[in-house]
């Protein structure tokens, strides 16, 4: 009179759920990873980006174009951050400084929270002039690193002659 009884015993329903808890255990540390990379790619994109039209703008216009780090994105400012935000504008009169009379171009915010950026070039640690040829006055790199993983920090690095590229290595090939 009784027919089969359809479901799951207790001892598959454990060993399915261990089986799911070794793969997330494999697989969510991964995902984390992966999701730190991208959101520092994201990063270097968006300053590299940043850069590259500064570039074409200084080409464009014919003027000088500084891209300069901004804590209120109002005025440059020797004493912010890089990922606190910047500044990009036609420096009218060369004088490495936005005045109020200047024309904005981008303004850009604050970045991530765990981002670390650097630049290091020859001349101003604060900006970067670009030239109405589109070249700088000298070479220099941002280093921008996720203090969450600090083992994948990135560059976008800067020639004279104005060009914009990103790399996981320094110069000669070690480790930025």
């Amino acid at each position: 009179m009784y027919g089969k009884t359809r479901g799951f015993s207790l001892l598959s329903l454990l060993s399915s759920l261990a089986i799911i808890a070794i793969l997330l255990g494999i697989g969510l540390p991964s995902m984390a990873s992966l999701v730190t990379t991208n959101r520092l790619n994201t990063q270097v994109n968006q300053l590299a980006g940043a850069l590259t039209f500064a570039r074409t703008e200084a080409i464009t216009r014919n003027q000088h174009v500084i891209i300069c780090k901004s804590q209120d994105q109002l005025q440059c400012s020797k004493d912010a951050a890089w990922h606190e935000g910047w500044l990009v504008f036609v420096d009218d009169n060369q004088n490495y400084q936005y005045d109020n009379n200047e024309l904005v171009l981008l303004k850009n915010g604050m970045m991530q929270t765990n981002l670390h950026i650097e630049y290091a070039g020859f001349g101003s640690y604060a900006y970067v002039t670009f030239r109405p040829a589109g070249s700088t006055s000298s070479n220099g790199t941002f280093t921008l690193c996720d203090t969450t993983a600090t083992d994948s920090p990135r560059a976008v690095i800067i020639n004279r002659a104005g060009r914009i590229r990103t790399s996981t290595t320094k110069l000669e090939g070690t480790a930025l």
